[in-house]
C-alpha cells in the first residue's frame, strides 16, 4: 500500500480541521490504543521526512504500473478508467483533504512526485465528479 509508510501523518494531519467533539473522541480513543497523545504520535522532523519518503516510493512503484501501459494511456489499465483508478482517486482526495490542497507536501504529490501524474489522475478523474 502506497500510504501505509505515512498513514499516520497523513491521518493526524486533519485534527486542526474537526469539530471539538470529534477530536476529543479521536483523542480519547487512539490515546488508549497507542498509549501516547496525538502530539507524540505526529511525526516530526525526520521520521516526518522518512514518512513522506516511503509514501513516495510506494507511489512510484504504482506508477511504474501505470507506465507499463505506454505513453497516452494515463489510467491504471490504458485508456480507460478502472474501478483501481478510482480506488487511487479516493485515496489522493483523502490525502488532499487531510494535509490541505495548499501544503507543501500536497503540492510535491500533486505536481512533482512521479512527474505530476497523481495530479494529473485526480485532472482526469474530475470529468467523472470524482473531486474535492
Amino acid at each position: 500500500n502506497a500510504i501505509k509508510p505515512a498513514i499516520l501523518l497523513i491521518t493526524l494531519a486533519v485534527l486542526p480541521n474537526v469539530s471539538v467533539r470529534s477530536l476529543e473522541y479521536i483523542r480519547r480513543t487512539r490515546e488508549a490504543i497507542f498509549g501516547k497523545t496525538l502530539e507524540d504520535l505526529i511525526p516530526k522532523g525526520d521520521e516526518r521526512d522518512s514518512q513522506l519518503a516511503g509514501c513516495k516510493a510506494g507511489f512510484s512503484k504504482l506508477a511504474e504500473v501505470y507506465s507499463s501501459n505506454g505513453v497516452g494511456k494515463p489510467y491504471f489499465y490504458g485508456t480507460v478508467p478502472s474501478y483501481a483508478d478510482l480506488i487511487v482517486g479516493a485515496y489522493l482526495l483523502w490525502i488532499k483533504a487531510s494535509l490541505g490542497h495548499d501544503s507543501p507536501e500536497w503540492q510535491d504529490i500533486s505536481g512533482e512526485w512521479d512527474g505530476g501524474r497523481w495530479g494529473g489522475l485526480l485532472e482526469l478523474l474530475n470529468k467523472y465528479n470524482v473531486s474535492a
